[in-house]
């Protein structure tokens, strides 16, 4: 069993909320109106919130904690980071996913070749290979900077140099590899979730969608901060899990394969 801290509301069907780099699980404030129909799981990963702190966070020891937490079966969803922790944790234990939503994962491996991806991903690389011992205000300076955020801090509040921190632990996930050979023919369904403000993660976004046969949805309004259009990605969220729960098909009791 995992040890992270995790919160759980809501009865009805489970549904693992994975959050992504900088934040916890309180980021998730704006679904929580689907603890109305759902039982939500929402964890802070290793090293945030009220999780235990870690020298180096592994997006590869994340998904092995988000498979435990699946249980019997849940719904799974993550976002950003967290998305990738996702995609690993349904190929762990695909039996005990009911469905699979991620939201902009940067995997900017997925689309190699491309001179907007690898120019994106070369700034972001730089940054890590660069400023990983840097003041956490250098840091989230230079990453915002390379991303195209527009919030450059000269000055970050304790909560937030405690986030950033950790994120500059992490290890990178722009070279993650997908079990595509077990999520495309596991029986659940999988949606595939951006914002429609870069190309960059358009591109991945249509790449991953392609490669696991999934839906595909564009939700504007918030960048790449998805979850806080609230209402939109809800909405959509509850249709997902109503059509895979209406399409359900027999699953092994102990949610392996």
């Amino acid at each position: 069993m995992t040890d992270l801290y995790t919160k759980t509301l809501g009865h009805g069907m489970p549904a693992v909320l994975v959050h992504g780099s900088g934040t916890s699980s309180d980021v998730w404030a704006k679904q929580l109106p689907l603890a109305e129909s759902h039982r939500l799981i929402i964890p802070d990963r290793r090293g945030y919130g009220r999780s235990p702190p870690c020298a180096h966070i592994d997006y590869e020891t994340d998904a092995s904690d988000i498979a435990d937490l699946l249980g019997d079966g849940a719904h799974l969803v993550g976002e950003s980071y967290g998305a990738v922790v996702a995609l690993l944790a349904a190929g762990l234990r695909p039996g005990a996913v009911l469905s699979l939503a991620v939201i902009e994962p940067p995997i900017f491996g997925l689309i190699r070749g491309d001179p907007v991806v690898d120019g994106f991903a070369a700034r972001l690389s730089r940054v890590y290979a660069t400023m990983r011992k840097a003041e956490p205000e250098e840091f989230v300076a230079a990453f915002n900077e390379a991303v195209g955020f527009e919030f450059l801090p000269s000055s970050l509040n304790p909560e937030s140099r405690k986030a950033v921190k950790t994120i500059m632990k992490e290890r990178t996930p722009f070279d993650a590899q997908v079990p595509f050979d077990r999520l495309s023919d596991a029986p659940f369904a999988k949606l595939v979730v951006s914002g429609g403000w870069n190309e960059t993660f358009e591109a991945i976004c249509n790449e991953l969608a392609r490669r696991l046969g999934a839906e595909r949805t564009v939700i504007q309004g918030a960048g790449h901060d998805i979850i806080y259009t609230g209402s939109p990605l809800n909405d959509r969220l509850a249709a997902f899990w109503e059509a895979a729960r209406s399409n359900k098909i027999p699953r092994a009791r102990n949610g392996n394969e």
